[in-house]
């Protein structure tokens, strides 16, 4: 294992240290810091470097010790969550990046697990690489697959800002996904690519089921946007009634003894559109 240290410009080598990870030698690195001089720089560049990977199995875990704050890091693809980026918070969400937007497959530079204590990462993900107006060409990485995920996040807690963040995380891995790699969650994809689409009530019908009377279409519970632009299509036994458009309809005497339902079609801005029929209601005779 090789720990070195590096100016802020990272052109000056501080100091370094080769020790041999052998059996019975102590798992340090770093005897040669002591001549570090932490006023001479306002910040240093610290790399970590595997040198031989051999034929061990301890999985032992990889630990940084400072006296100061970790501003940033950098890792190889294929690496496990860092112990000091990773959290616990049920809220919180880990997430990978499927590239391109379009495929399939996890992107080489997405992160896998375990964490350190086991868990399965990332929770979700999402796709990358898309073309983006705004950023100016594509956009990928797990910088652009996370943005994706926090957007779906706040549709929900648009439509429902009641949520708590544990619950919006739930929703998203749970229901929002669609499977991908080993069947069930896993440390590639976690729960899955994300898959967000619109949900809408099964409708029911309102009124007294008599001729003459007035039947209204109640839509129910639609989302995950507030503004739903609703149409509907009544039903006499199965088949479509000429000019039965409306929310409502005033039942003749061509549906005595019939079948009445009605199918409403939802459409929401950034979803396909979603048609859902109700339940049957008799008009007597």
């Amino acid at each position: 294992m090789t720990c070195t240290f590096s100016s802020a410009s990272a052109t000056t080598l501080i100091a370094s240290s080769e020790n041999n990870q052998v059996a019975g030698a102590p798992p340090l690195e770093g005897d040669s810091f002591n001549s570090i001089n932490c006023s001479a720089y306002p910040y240093y560049w610290v790399a970590v470097r595997l040198d031989a990977a051999g034929n061990g199995s301890a999985g032992d875990i990889l630990e940084i010790m400072l006296n100061g704050a970790l501003y940033y890091y950098a890792s190889n693809a294929y690496s496990a969550t860092q112990p000091f980026a990773d959290t616990k918070n049920p809220g919180g969400a880990a997430v990978g990046a499927v590239d391109p937007v379009d495929g399939k497959i996890i992107a080489t530079y997405s992160s896998r697990g375990p964490s350190n204590d086991g868990r399965i990462k990332p929770n979700i993900s999402a796709g990358s690489n898309m073309l983006s107006h705004a950023y100016g060409g594509r956009f990928n990485g797990t910088s652009a697959a996370t943005p994706v995920v926090a957007g779906a996040a706040a549709l929900l807690l648009q439509f429902n800002p009641k949520l708590k963040p544990a619950q919006v995380v739930s929703f998203l891995t749970k229901q929002a996904t669609i499977d991908r790699g080993a069947k069930g969650p896993d440390n590639t994809y976690g729960t899955g690519e994300l898959a967000f689409k619109a949900y809408a009530s099964v409708p029911t019908i309102k009124g007294t089921g008599k001729a003459g009377k007035k039947l209204t279409a109640q839509p129910g519970k639609w989302g995950p946007r507030s503004k739903v632009t609703f149409k509907y299509q009544w039903y006499r036994n199965g088949k479509a009634i000429a000019g039965a458009k409306s929310k409502t309809y005033k039942l003749v005497k061509a549906d005595k003894g019939k079948q009445i339902k009605v199918k409403v079609t939802g459409s929401q801005k950034g979803f396909a559109a979603i048609s859902k029929t109700s339940a049957a209601k008799k008009v007597k005779k």
